[in-house]
């Protein structure tokens, strides 16, 4: 349908038609974007398409190397749209500035993001702080991927959309697929979200400066102790002799100077 509206108009380059699904999978035509989205690493995944390169191909008056015939869709995708934003203040936009930063990772996890540790979030932009893309065989894989991944996710010093996403990844209904756009307050997830005080506040560290010889006696205080459970574990004694443990001493000494 959406193929067959961009070639009725001789559309040319990348462009998103959205439509409404009912539940008897009827379709109900809502518009048509003449750009790319923010959705579109979803479509990418599925298609293994680059739809970025190719709309730069198109608009410097390249043709498609392939047909939509060539086009196939394999496995799901998932994209979660970190914000900085306040679940349980109904999404409110958040500023101030991030104090930790720790990207998840893995095979088949894609993140668009400009964020790190010391970033200043302002109130004068969107609030999208990163998309978070992951790609299963189906959609159950799918949503694991994206539990881990969120897991993963550390954003502190400003309240994110995170919190939000992995209460939503344990309803039975969206799990299900039961879930329509009057989901969030039909199901009163937003009343499950329990935002802890160390995803509003960032962590106080303090670092403690430690010399070299601390270090050095720390090491050989963990090497020994190491030795000692070994012989409990084995019944032997695999103690060093004195030249050998001397020139460990050395070693340590040399690297402390």
């Amino acid at each position: 349908m959406a193929v067959s509206l961009c070639k009725y108009v001789k559309y040319e380059g990348a462009a998103t038609v959205e439509f409404l699904i009912d539940e008897e999978r009827n379709f109900y035509f809502l518009e048509v974007n003449p750009r790319i989205q923010v959705e579109h690493p979803v479509t990418e995944a599925i298609t293994n398409v680059d739809i970025v390169e190719q709309q730069i191909k198109i608009a410097r008056g390249e043709k498609l190397a392939f047909s939509q015939e060539d086009v196939s869709l394999q496995g799901w995708a998932i994209e979660a749209r970190i914000n900085a934003e306040s679940p349980k203040e109904n999404f409110q936009p958040q500023t101030g500035t991030i104090q930790k930063y720790f990207p998840p990772g893995g095979q088949h996890v894609f993140l668009h993001s400009f964020c790190q540790s010391g970033q200043e979030i302002y109130p004068y932009f969107d609030s999208l702080l990163a998309k978070l893309i992951v790609w299963g065989k189906n959609r159950d894989e799918a949503v694991l991927r994206l539990k881990r991944a969120l897991n993963e996710y550390i954003i502190e010093g400003v309240a994110t959309t995170i919190p939000f996403f992995k209460v939503l990844l344990e309803n039975k209904d969206f799990l299900q697929g039961n879930f329509n756009t009057n989901f969030i307050e039909k199901s009163k997830i937003l009343q499950k979200i329990e935002e802890t005080k160390d995803s509003e506040k960032p962590k106080i560290v303090e670092v403690l400066e430690i010399d070299e010889e601390d270090v050095a006696k720390l090491v050989f205080a963990v090497y020994q102790n190491l030795k000692e459970v070994n012989e409990k574990q084995t019944g032997k004694n695999n103690s060093c002799s004195d030249w050998v443990m001397s020139e460990r001493m050395k070693m340590f000494e040399d690297n402390s100077k």
